[in-house]
């Protein structure tokens, strides 16, 4: 789940993303089902990546988030990691709940992709 301004509508542009085990489809986006005609829904098929990850409880608000990213940042920074900086949604809120879980039981992360990590 990711939120940045639309700077053409003035609001905000929210996107999801739903990861599908490739196993179950082989491996091959083209196997999953079809979209719903005339929905915003694409699928497609993503590379895998390494991120860092810091814990965000609750319901974040946006600050929230925003003061875990900064946190999280100081941290790459001070253990020598690099971020993917300009990097499409290089920086993303993870959020790991049903519905209706109650706020103090939420699993959320924030998470940054870093730049030539290697295992």
């Amino acid at each position: 789940f990711t939120s940045k301004p639309d700077t053409a509508s003035g609001g905000t542009t929210t996107k999801m993303k739903f990861p599908v085990m490739e196993t179950k489809y082989d491996g091959e986006a083209k196997r999953l089902p079809a979209a719903s005609a005339g929905g915003d829904v694409a699928v497609r098929e993503a590379q895998g990546v390494v991120c860092a990850a810091i814990s965000v409880p609750g319901l974040p608000l946006e600050t929230e988030a925003k003061a875990a990213e900064d946190r999280l940042r100081k941290a790459l920074a001070r253990d020598g990691y690099e971020a993917a900086i300009g990097e499409e949604e290089e920086c993303q809120l993870a959020r790991y709940n049903e519905p209706f879980i109650p706020a103090p039981f939420r699993r959320n992360e924030v998470l940054i992709k870093l730049k030539n990590f290697k295992m």
